[in-house]
């Protein structure tokens, strides 16, 4: 695992699971304590593993074409894009507390923000008023 500060602040962590045996149970598991001066953070999380964004498991799975056509490319395209996952964490302590899990095979890249919420200044703004907010 690789933990730096980028110059804007944020805080940016790649942390990987390589496994070489060929079994499928190798869950990694991360518990993380990152120091980090705000009340409140986004933390924005990228994964490629077995199933998410993973063109060579996609280009397996349809049959291994030697001359993909194009919509074989446009799927491989597809698949190749990481699964991403984006929340809001209150900092209690000054300490942003970090939990996941990697599996096999699994990197992710994990990017922690300052929340800077904009919200209050859009006169009008009331999500209450769309169909189940």
């Amino acid at each position: 695992m690789i933990v730096t500060r980028r110059n804007d602040g944020a805080i940016v962590i790649v942390a990987w699971n390589p496994v070489t045996e060929k079994d499928d149970n190798f869950k990694c598991n991360f518990d993380l304590e990152i120091p980090y001066g705000c009340s409140e953070c986004v933390i924005k999380q990228q994964i490629v593993d077995e199933e998410n964004g993973n063109a060579w498991n996609a280009w397996r799975t349809i049959g291994r074409p030697r001359y993909p056509d194009k919509q074989q490319i446009q799927t491989l395209k597809q698949a190749a894009v990481p699964a991403i996952a984006i929340k809001r964490q209150r900092i209690e302590n000054g300490i942003a507390e970090l939990k996941f899990s990697l599996n096999k095979n699994g990197v992710c890249l994990i990017e922690i923000s300052e929340l800077r919420d904009q919200t209050n200044t859009y006169p009008g703004l009331d999500d209450s008023k769309i169909t189940g907010y």
